[in-house]
């Protein structure tokens, strides 16, 4: 059946869809000396995006950044890694190189 059918027999029953889960990353865990793989799940018909920052501390030397009022910056975060929008649940499993700072990760989504 069509998604047009599901979403017009939810209005006539006048149910509401589930609302979406916020994005969530699973775990995080070491693999072999250099490289970490981070773990999450993704909703049906959402767009993630996995990024990163190696500092939450607002740099001053950066005209460019914009720093909320904990002096965490904003806009420095770098993308990693998109998960497209599908029509199914997933599990992903990303890797990332280990650095010697910490380093920071959010999972964002859309819609």
């Amino acid at each position: 059946m069509s998604r047009l059918y599901w979403a017009s027999a939810i209005l006539l029953l006048g149910l509401r869809p589930a609302a979406a889960a916020a994005p969530r990353i699973d775990h995080i865990e070491p693999l072999f000396r250099d490289q970490v793989t981070i773990h999450f799940y993704t909703e049906p018909f959402r767009v993630y995006t996995l990024q990163y920052m190696d500092s939450l501390n607002c740099p001053s030397n950066n005209p460019v950044a914009r720093c909320n009022s904990n002096g965490v910056p904003t806009n420095l975060w770098v993308s990693l890694f998109v998960a497209p929008s599908l029509a199914f649940s997933n599990h992903y499993v990303v890797s990332d190189v280990r650095t010697n700072v910490a380093r920071y990760y959010r999972l964002k989504a859309k819609p």
